[in-house]
């Protein structure tokens, strides 16, 4: 990616840091080598009771609903999306047995559909990058705001937490959809 010159110019990776351990290097760049096996995240082995929590978006979120960008999510679409797009990883990237079968989701999505959307800011973010490919403008508006969200949240709670780190929505690759959960006491 950085050789050929495609999404930015080129460049060589001299080393990558662990984002869970932020001083430890775990590849050279340099002496192309792997120093450390990378941390694994692992879902809480018995979730707290939580009844409420607030999600706020620190980059814009990009959601279809219908066909249609969704400028005021509630916290069910957020929570859908989220749920597949840990299972798609999953599915692509690991051996699709990090969180057993695939009808882990129904449960949850079940939950997630009896949670009631408290209050919802969110806030139309407008911008646009260029195409590495082709050097057009590409217009990639989101929101940015934050939510709240009452109902039997525990369980899905360990799945956002992993949201996190993971971002949900399209553009994730280039930091959308990041943000910060706070459990409501």
């Amino acid at each position: 990616m950085g050789g050929d010159g495609f999404y930015g110019g080129r460049f060589r990776i001299r080393k990558i840091v662990s984002a869970l351990q932020p001083k430890e290097a775990v590849y050279d760049g340099v002496n192309r080598r792997i120093l450390a096996a990378p941390l694994v995240w692992e879902a809480e082995e018995a979730p707290t009771a939580v009844r409420r929590l607030s999600i706020e978006f620190l980059t814009p979120l990009r959601l279809r609903t219908e066909g249609r960008y969704n400028l005021r999510p509630d916290f069910v679409t957020i929570a859908q999306a989220l749920l597949r797009r840990i299972h798609l990883l999953s599915e692509v990237h690991g051996d699709g047995s990090a969180v057993g079968d695939h009808t882990w989701t129904h449960e949850l999505l079940r939950k997630a559909d009896q949670a009631k959307t408290l209050g919802a800011d969110f806030r139309r973010y407008s911008w646009a990058r260029t195409s590495g490919r082709d050097g057009r403008r590409v217009q990639m508006d989101g929101a940015i705001g934050r939510l709240e969200a009452e109902g039997d949240l525990s369980e899905i709670a360990t799945f956002l937490r992993a949201g996190e780190w993971l971002g949900v929505g399209s553009g994730t690759s280039m930091g959308m959809g990041k943000y910060r959960m706070r459990v409501e006491e």
